[in-house]
């Protein structure tokens, strides 16, 4: 057995299953996992008792606009670094995605000029080659200043959708490709009760993506149908957005949205549906009848709706089917 520690560096939903099994192969030496940005991670994750520690680092600047901000934020990066760096020597560090977070890109960039540490990059969901590059825009040009004030790294930005993008480094780096049927112990599984359940996985995209009144109206529209032909509906709410306001009032059982999609049990589901949402992916390769609802929404721009589609349909292997109507649910 290794006497090197091994930290983990958890920076979506997505990646909680990749972490709870990383630390259950090698719990011996897995002393820390950092959480990045989504507070509903850290809580499920500190929910399981695991013995280890688990630090949740949040998103504090949110615009370049305020000088003093900016400012800030570089020192509050260097103050972490010093309460954590103790951690990074002689370790593996596991990380999930190289898009969309330079709070990760920060540490990295620390982490790897000790050469006793080894970077893993575990990739089970970055697909750059979806996006076309483009020319950086004058306002990505000035944000990838100001991060590179912030941070100290040079991040690139020819992919807008997934701003910024962090270049790994060349020396004691390595790329892994995710196992994608790894699963996760039944005894962290929520298990659904109904005998017909269809599990509805709402957005977290928002108006930036699609017109909202629409989105609503979808998903109250197929809620009232489900229950119509005597299905037990499941809402699972976003982890970043929460159950919106608008839906409150819903009779629905909602799972709490600090639990991970792989961490529902598939064994008593007949039907998936959602949006945008990654999860659909598992459930399709579990052979569950999934389908996606984008074609009902009112999109703001017809781009990304293809991105989107494309996406779903790549990850899945072509199993999400695509609804524009209410009369798949039967």
């Amino acid at each position: 057995m290794s006497d090197r520690n091994l930290i983990i560096i958890c920076q979506a939903p997505a990646d909680v299953q990749y972490v709870v099994n990383m630390y259950n192969d090698n719990s011996a030496r897995c002393n820390s996992i950092f959480v990045i940005n989504v507070f509903n991670v850290f809580l499920f994750l500190k929910s399981l008792d695991l013995d280890v520690e688990i630090y949740y680092i949040p998103y504090k600047l949110h615009s370049f606009k305020n000088l003093v901000d900016i400012m800030k934020e570089r020192k509050r990066l260097n103050s972490l670094w010093s309460q954590y760096k103790i951690y990074f020597s002689n370790s593996d560090i596991y990380f999930f995605s190289r898009f969309e977070d330079w709070i990760t890109g920060y540490f990295l960039n620390r982490i790897s000029v000790n050469c006793s540490n080894t970077i893993y990059y575990y990739n089970h969901y970055d697909n750059p080659d979806l996006y076309t590059k483009q020319k950086v825009s004058v306002a990505n040009r000035i944000r990838l200043l100001f991060l590179k004030f912030i941070t100290g790294v040079t991040f690139k930005g020819e992919i807008a959708e997934m701003f910024p993008e962090y270049s790994l480094p060349k020396n004691n780096c390595q790329c892994i490709i995710a196992n994608i049927s790894n699963k996760v112990s039944d005894k962290f599984c929520y298990k659904l009760t109904g005998r017909k359940n269809c599990l509805l996985f709402l957005s977290g995209a928002g108006e930036k993506l699609y017109i909202y009144t629409s989105y609503i109206k979808v998903v109250i529209d197929v809620v009232d149908k489900l229950y119509l032909m005597g299905y037990d509906v499941y809402l699972k709410p976003h982890p970043r957005v929460g159950l919106h306001k608008e839906l409150r009032g819903v009779k629905v059982n909602i799972i709490p949205e600090y639990i991970p999609s792989e961490f529902i049990d598939t064994e008593h589901i007949t039907l998936c549906l959602g949006f945008d949402s990654t999860a659909l992916v598992g459930f399709a390769k579990n052979n569950i009848q999934t389908f996606s609802l984008l074609p009902m929404l009112n999109f703001i721009s017809k781009e990304q709706y293809a991105i989107m589609e494309k996406y779903l349909l790549r990850m899945s292997g072509d199993k999400i089917c695509f609804a524009a109507n209410l009369d798949f649910i039967k």
